[in-house]
């Protein structure tokens, strides 16, 4: 499997955005906190150059799929349990998007590191994660690769005590990257 060339330690400014610190890794490769310059917006910022060996009419047709996929994303009209895509583009050679910011852990993370929850907070979640779904889809958007790594449950001051907010991440983004088989996948996906 080939690397994806990522965002640069020595590039701290990518589209406006300064880089932050690493936040984690996701299928893209690494995820920076960022700070607008103009709009003194916090965001997620990603961004991947063209992989060692790939050839560039290859790269140029991901690169107009991941553009039609985050157009899409992005003109979603607003819903609350799902990230927003804030921007995206090229820029020296780097495909970057930038993402709504918010605290959160990834339902992965709750289930594994905490443990089994209870069967009230478990409705509650689903019925946030079916509605954000149901909202993308009545605006033809499919999410295909809805796992518990792309649900992320908010971690906000403003939530009252056993109240959970989820963000649902990462929308269609699978498909572009021919991501298939994820144990998590529905069958007519295989």
């Amino acid at each position: 499997m080939q690397s994806t060339p990522e965002l640069p330690d020595h590039h701290p400014v990518i589209a406006g955005y300064h880089i932050g610190e690493e936040m984690g890794r996701g299928p893209l490769g690494k995820i920076y906190r960022a700070h607008h310059e103009q709009s003194g917006q916090w965001a997620v910022l990603r961004g991947f150059a063209r992989p060692d060996g790939v050839e560039e009419a290859r790269w140029d047709a991901a690169k107009a799929q991941f553009h039609d996929l985050l157009s899409a994303h992005q003109s979603l009209p607003a819903h609350p349990a799902i990230q927003k895509i804030l921007g995206f583009g090229e820029e020296e050679g780097l495909f970057w998007v930038a993402s709504e910011f918010f605290e959160a852990k990834t339902l992965h993370y709750v289930l594994t590191e905490e443990g089994p929850q209870a069967l009230a907070w478990a409705i509650t979640l689903f019925r946030q994660v079916a509605d954000a779904v149901d909202w993308a889809g009545l605006h033809g958007l499919c999410h295909t690769d809805l796992t518990p790594f792309n649900i992320l449950m908010v971690r906000s001051p403003e939530l009252a005590p056993g109240e959970i907010q989820v963000k649902v991440i990462n929308f269609g983004l699978a498909h572009a990257r021919r991501k298939f088989g994820s144990r998590y996948a529905a069958p007519e996906q295989m």
